[in-house]
């Protein structure tokens, strides 16, 4: 009974603090190594680098959010994040449990099918799309 108060008065204290999708990432990660939580920083910090630096802030220097210079960067930051997840996901797993690593190396790997989705189907046909300089 006690402990049953004690996780109530949790949920309830970080319902009160954090935003839902904080609240789900403290939950999801009770339990969780210093390593899996360092490295699923990681993962999100790259995943909003590449929202960030691809797309919302990808902007040539006449302010054209679509021109073949912004659709290289995107390749180029692309090209960047899937080589951040494959050195993270190879190296940095040091304090991991077994199941925490598959489970990284998992996420880790969907990502950087996605990434690699994202070059052959848009920064992969810059000069297809915009023409050469």
């Amino acid at each position: 009974m006690k402990t049953q108060m004690i996780v109530i008065g949790l949920v309830l204290l970080m319902g009160s603090a954090c935003t839902e999708e904080q609240a789900e990432e403290l939950l999801g990660n009770l339990g969780k190594s210093d390593c899996y939580k360092n490295l699923d920083a990681v993962f999100d910090l790259q995943n909003e680098r590449y929202q960030r630096d691809a797309f919302r802030e990808n902007v040539d220097d006449e302010g054209n959010t679509q021109s073949l210079k912004t659709c290289k960067r995107g390749q180029v930051v692309a090209n960047e994040t899937i080589r951040s997840l494959k050195f993270y996901s190879n190296s940095g797993t040091d304090g991991c449990t077994g199941e925490e690593i598959l489970e990284i190396e998992a996420r880790y790997a969907d990502r950087i099918i996605e990434l690699n989705e994202d070059l052959e189907s848009t920064w992969n046909r810059c000069e297809e799309v915009y023409g050469s300089e």
